[in-house]
């Protein structure tokens, strides 16, 4: 993944900490991690230490196998099949986001919709964006009257939005 210590550290306090502080991490807990890469190797290496139940998103099906065998995914959701996302509406507690990330490596940074992602989200639920958004997006007010937190998150802060 990355060739610097320092790049790990950050890697695994950007996934770490989003987990810990929203209160994602833990048994009877189900997240979505979205996207490919060392954050997601990462965040699902924590998730399931604590417990946690992961569902791995990706607009691209080749990548169910790895999720599922190699990185112990309870999960995997094709988000671009509208049956799949509609049987998991409102039942996840968290998503973490790591689609737009663009670091040091080039991540699948394929442009995806965010609004889906909100809408599988339970009530009180935590839509968690790392990395760099690169276009504007709109959020329909009606779609944040379920007092969902939106987390932007860098490394020295954390930014919460809550609607």
């Amino acid at each position: 993944c990355y060739n610097m210590p320092m790049d790990v550290l950050h890697v695994g306090i950007s996934m770490y900490s989003p987990m810990k502080y929203f209160e994602l991490a833990g048994s009877g807990k189900h997240i979505e991690i979205v996207g490919l890469g060392c954050l997601r190797h990462i965040g699902m290496r924590f998730a399931k230490a604590f417990g946690t139940n992961v569902t791995v998103v990706s607009s691209t099906a080749r990548k169910c196998k790895n999720a599922l065998e190699n990185l112990g995914a309870d999960g995997f959701l094709l988000s671009t099949d509208e049956d799949q996302m509609q049987a998991v509406m409102g039942t996840m507690d968290g998503i973490i986001d790591t689609a737009h990330t663009k670091k040091i490596i080039d991540t699948a940074s394929s442009s995806h919709l965010i609004l889906p992602l909100i809408g599988l989200l339970r009530p009180n639920g935590k839509l968690v964006l790392l990395g760099v958004i690169e276009k504007p997006f709109d959020l329909p007010v009606f779609s944040l009257i379920m007092d969902i937190c939106i987390t932007y998150i860098n490394i020295k802060k954390i930014y919460c939005f809550n609607y």
